[in-house]
């Protein structure tokens, strides 16, 4: 009878030892955190970070809080559960990873006992947005209803109300679930029999007293896959497209919900063009924006290869960000070019020698100049103050004209002078002598002439007078 009883107590201690290191190796020592957005695949989400538990628990602030659940049985009855606790909170978690609370859409929770798909998920609204509380000695504050038959139809939980208190969503470092039957009295948390079995449990709380979601009280937590509302947001389109031959650039501004998000759009973008042989997309240069982690500057490098009608698609993660647009591509226009201009001869105002000894035309047949008179030229005597030129020309402008020799001689013997042919012009300097202002000039002489007139008949005056005395 011994040797039955040591057999079966080794049994025992064999099973125990199994199931722990089963146990042992389901829970994790990590928590991956991933980001996206709704439409991207699994395998596309990014990873924000890797945290192993121990930086957890001295990064965060952790917090003792009892969970309480309302649980369905096998055999249809229900139970209560207090799962006591030690972790921190998820708000805090997300926190850490630089991920706004009110960004998200959806939180999948996957586990190391379920290999395929996610264990739960919940919504914002549901997770972060719905009060939940703790309902303490939930077992004795629900009464079961029965019908006249002494069917049991349902249970009464509206006294629990009056002992209860609100919690925050968990994920437990360490936890003690303990299950207690319908009517259980003085039921309350214990934290001195935690275990790290479970680690990175999931506790949420409810959100009235029979709330059954025990089910969605996830364990052995090694991933978290965040969907954030909405998608990528192009804050500044992109600039106008040139769409003539040859490599161009293209810039827009692009904001995302998550700086892991930001960094990873160079490889996340994709901005594709229908026809590459007409228009092809050649790179994308990301520019993190030196102030805000959620925004960035886009630069899309192309090439026009010929002439076209293309459409532009812009995506991140396999989701569409933008609507397509369409880009007409075409040769470079030709600017016209402007007519070349003839260069200007001027004409020589010096006289050169022509037939007859005397000064030619001046080249290119203009017409006569107006010249200022040279030292060579006769001219009245040079003014003694300078004359300021005047804009019209006084009907009193005295011309003189400089004549060839031989025509000159013809004019003096009275003869008729002969009319330069077309071939032989008569060159004419026309010289143009303002007449001078003498007024002035004689004023001053004749009141000079005055005054020796004046001391003349004074000094002849003098003399006769001393003659006279004299005689």
């Amino acid at each position: 009878m011994k040797r039955k009883m040591s057999f079966l107590v080794a049994g025992l201690l064999c099973l125990s030892l199994c199931l722990g290191a089963e146990a042992a190796g389901t829970v994790t020592d990590t928590l991956t955190v991933r980001v996206g957005y709704y439409g991207m695949e699994q395998d596309r989400y990014v990873e924000v970070a890797t945290y192993h538990w121990s930086e957890l628990y001295d990064a965060l602030p952790l917090h003792y809080e009892a969970y309480s659940f309302f649980r369905s049985t096998d055999d249809g009855t229900y139970n209560t559960v207090i799962d006591s606790a030690y972790g921190f909170y998820l708000a805090d978690l997300l926190g850490y990873a630089g991920i706004y609370s009110g960004d998200i859409s959806v939180v999948a929770f996957y586990t190391r006992d379920q290999s395929v798909g996610f264990f739960t998920s919940f919504t914002y609204a549901d997770l972060f947005g719905t009060q939940r509380y703790y309902y303490n000695d939930l077992s004795a504050h629900i009464s079961p209803v029965y019908d006249e038959n002494g069917a049991l139809t349902g249970y009464d939980g509206d006294e629990a109300w009056n002992d209860c208190w609100t919690v925050q969503p968990m994920l437990a470092l360490e936890d003690s679930w303990v299950s207690y039957e319908i009517g259980t009295e003085h039921t309350a948390p214990n934290y001195s029999s935690l275990g790290t079995g479970n680690r990175f449990r999931l506790l949420f709380g409810q959100s009235y007293p029979l709330e059954c979601r025990t089910n969605q009280s996830a364990k052995y937590t090694h991933t978290l896959f965040i969907t954030l509302q909405g998608a990528p947001k192009i804050t500044e389109e992109p600039s106008e497209l040139d769409g003539t031959l040859g490599s161009h650039t293209a810039t827009f501004q692009i904001s995302v919900g998550q700086q892991a998000l930001r960094d990873a759009l160079a490889q996340y973008l994709d901005i594709a063009s229908s026809d590459s042989s007409v228009l092809e997309i050649t790179g994308i240069t990301v520019t993190p924006d030196a102030q805000y982690s959620d925004l960035a500057t886009v630069t899309v490098h192309y090439t026009v290869h010929a002439e076209g009608e293309v459409e532009l698609s812009f995506g991140f993660g396999g989701t569409s960000i933008a609507e397509n647009r369409q880009v007409t591509t075409k040769q470079p226009e030709e600017k016209p070019t402007e007519p070349t201009k003839p260069a200007e001869t001027t004409p020589s105002t010096e006289p050169s020698e022509g037939p007859g000894g005397g000064p030619s035309a001046p080249t290119g047949g203009a017409e006569p100049r107006e010249t200022t008179p040279s030292a060579s030229m006769p001219s009245e005597a040079a003014p003694s103050e300078p004359v300021e030129p005047t804009a019209a020309v006084d009907p009193e402008t005295i011309r003189m004209y400089a004549l060839p020799d031989a025509l000159a001689a013809q004019l003096q013997s009275g003869g008729q002078a002969e009319a330069p042919g077309a071939a032989d012009p008569v060159p004419v300097t026309v010289v143009t002598v303002q007449p001078e202002d003498d007024r002035k000039l004689l004023l001053l002489t004749g009141a000079g002439a005055l005054a020796l007139a004046v001391l003349g008949a004074l000094c002849a005056l003098r003399y006769y007078t001393r003659g006279r005395r004299s005689s």
